[in-house]
């Protein structure tokens, strides 16, 4: 984990001193447009969970903007911020990374795979060739009272772990697709996960498949 704070702090150097930084007026969004539904809602689909939180932000045409507040609505793919008059809005400009002030990182930009469409967010966990991603999967269900007009909304989250080499993403649970981002590495990496792991369940055990795959790739 030390080691990929070290690395998470060079790349935002070397970001941030390639880019250029932004007032907050440049970063452009539209009002937010609350439905006007009679629903009740448990849980959430955001991150931060239940407020916005200071982050820096930055944008694929390698500009930033720092300590902006920040909540990212990870099924619908958006990013709402606060602006200087204090007005919620929905970003209407690319977003490629968010960095918040507590350390987290979330991060777009990647192929569809799966169940998982383009454009979601992710939360990166380890850096190299190969990154340890999080995808917080949001899932809801409807449902009425007996003898009530009110939708009640329960969101559920679960947590995927995935491996990403450039945009391209893959499952960390099938040993076989693993391998298809480190070549020729296949009995290497089955050997490895068979024999020092067995079957992947916890985020420590993805750690150590990636930090493995990364080590063949130097």
């Amino acid at each position: 984990m030390k080691q990929f704070f070290s690395c998470l702090l060079l790349s935002l150097s070397i970001y941030i001193a390639e880019g250029q930084q932004v007032m907050l007026t440049d970063f452009a969004g539209r009002p937010v447009n609350v439905p006007k539904e009679n629903m009740e809602v448990e849980g959430s689909a955001y991150y931060p969970e239940t407020a916005f939180k200071k982050a820096t932000v930055f944008l694929t045409n390698r500009t930033f903007i720092k300590d902006i507040p920040i909540k990212i609505d990870l099924k619908d793919r958006r990013v709402f911020f606060i602006n200087d008059r204090n007005e919620e809005l929905v970003s209407i400009m690319p977003v490629k990374q968010i960095v918040f002030e507590d350390g987290v990182v979330m991060e777009t930009g990647f192929d569809a795979s799966g169940k998982i469409p383009a454009g979601s967010f992710f939360q990166v966990l380890d850096t190299g060739k190969v990154k340890l991603l999080k995808y917080i999967e949001i899932t809801y269900v409807d449902s009425k009272g007996y003898n009530s007009n009110t939708i009640v909304r329960q969101f559920f989250r679960k947590d995927v772990f995935l491996a990403a080499k450039g945009q391209q993403l893959c499952s960390l649970t099938d040993a076989s697709e693993i391998a298809s981002i480190v070549p020729n590495k296949q009995s290497l990496i089955t050997g490895f996960i068979r024999d020092q792991i067995g079957k992947p369940k916890k985020q420590a055990d993805f750690e150590k498949i990636v930090r493995y795959c990364n080590s063949l790739l130097q």
